[in-house]
């Protein structure tokens, strides 16, 4: 087919409109973590209710509100942009299709739901005091959900995952090493939300507002990435990126409770650049590796991974804070309040906040300064534990990818005739 060398006023827009479905993810998953501290404090959650009221919009698919408006507000955030999207995709974008497609897997669709969410759900059960049976029992149980839904793509004729595509080394390794760096950069992010509103004391139009360089700092590393896809190999070009967010994440485990917000802000910029570097190359990787006809289905799988990876870093890496937040929490380091209170403020900071606001004058300021602490304790671990992830993925990619261009098509096959 003849390209036309330049984009015209038409195929820019087309390209603005297909970012919206990105920007509708993004917006609600970014404000859900602004508007945290407050759900917190009129919900009263669990670390592990917590978890899943940031998690499960995830696993199913700011400020300027949060300061008038009622939590739930954000949600309507996205209504103006779909309707966007509803009126302007059919003029503007261009109608591709495979001309196979298949039929829809239901079966498949079910077996990777009961996959994923009971192996998630016994990990956050993992933050609470006793979890009992139930989390090996939860985890066992969508482990073998999860064989089941592979050796069901194995054989089907039309699978929801192509095994085909996943033979292919510039297809695997990048959704691979995406998804774990979505895994990072959400479970981190999540706690710079908490720590600039409730332990530096920012309403969330000014939390929104510290956030976005480091949101900007995603565009620098895009960036980066395009000019470094031209010099290096793909793993390097990877492989750089995400030694750029271990750097980030390594700095920010040398937080403490009085410092500068600006502190914490640079560290999360640095580490949303390497992302920004690892996402551009691997999603390019993968899109490239597939044949035309199922680069639908190949952008799609890389999204779920990508939704998948952030939403078990939300559950990993926030399973981890609350457990050293409630060790750190537990007597003597935070204050005995009578009643409730007591529960609360063990569970989360934001209920420890809103407990210290009905203690007694003479222990409001040791409550805070302890729960400040052991928040801040279970911040340093979460990144130190994402820099070993990163720095584990940087060696898997700069290995298994040294000899990948950045964007050139995969030579293997991606589809095999099913079994039987």
């Amino acid at each position: 087919m003849a390209h036309p060398t330049k984009a015209g006023a038409r195929d820019w827009a087309g390209l603005a409109v297909l970012t919206l479905p990105c920007v509708l993810v993004s917006m609600d998953i970014s404000v859900l973590y602004l508007a945290l501290p407050l759900l917190s404090a009129d919900l009263a959650p669990t670390a592990t209710q917590t978890l899943w009221i940031v998690d499960v919009y995830g696993f199913l698919l700011a400020g300027f509100l949060l300061e008038r408006f009622w939590w739930g507000s954000v949600f309507l955030l996205n209504t103006p942009v779909m309707l966007a999207l509803l009126v302007a995709a059919p003029l503007l974008v261009p109608e591709h299709r495979d001309p196979a497609p298949g039929r829809l897997d239901l079966a498949g669709v079910a077996l990777s739901l009961a996959a994923v969410l009971p192996v998630v759900y016994g990990v956050k059960l993992l933050a609470e005091d006793d979890p009992g049976w139930a989390a090996p029992v939860a985890v066992a149980s969508g482990l073998a959900a999860g064989a089941l839904f592979a050796r069901r793509q194995a054989r089907s004729a039309h699978p929801l995952i192509d095994p085909g595509l996943l033979r292919s080394r510039t297809v695997a390794v990048p959704l691979a090493v995406n998804s774990l760096t979505m895994f990072a950069l959400v479970g981190v992010m999540l706690f710079t939300a908490q720590y600039l509103q409730l332990v530096a004391g920012l309403g969330p139009p000014a939390a929104a507002l510290w956030m976005l360089p480091a949101m900007l700092a995603t565009v620098a590393g895009v960036a980066a990435a395009t000019v470094l896809a031209r010099r290096l190999s793909l793993g390097a070009v990877i492989a750089t990126g995400l030694t750029t967010a271990v750097a980030g994440l390594l700095a920010a485990t040398r937080l403490e409770v009085g410092s500068s917000p600006a502190f914490l802000v640079g560290c999360a910029g640095v580490l949303a650049a390497g992302v920004g570097m690892v996402a551009t190359s691997a999603t390019d990787a993968v899109v490239a590796g597939a044949p035309p006809e199922r680069a639908g289905g190949v952008s799609a799988l890389s999204e779920a991974g990508t939704e998948l990876g952030g939403a078990l870093g939300v559950a990993v890496l926030g399973t981890i804070a609350a457990a050293v937040y409630r060790a750190r929490s537990a007597p003597p380091y935070l204050p005995e309040v009578p009643g409730e209170p007591a529960a609360s403020a063990r569970e989360t900071l934001a209920g420890a906040v809103a407990a210290a606001a009905q203690a007694p004058p003479y222990l409001r300021e040791p409550m805070l300064e302890a729960a400040f602490a052991a928040f801040v304790s279970g911040l340093r671990v979460t990144c130190l534990v994402a820099a070993a992830v990163l720095a584990c993925a940087a060696v898997l990619a700069a290995v298994l990818l040294r000899k990948a261009r950045p964007g050139a098509p995969s030579p293997q096959p991606h589809r095999d005739p099913p079994a039987g």
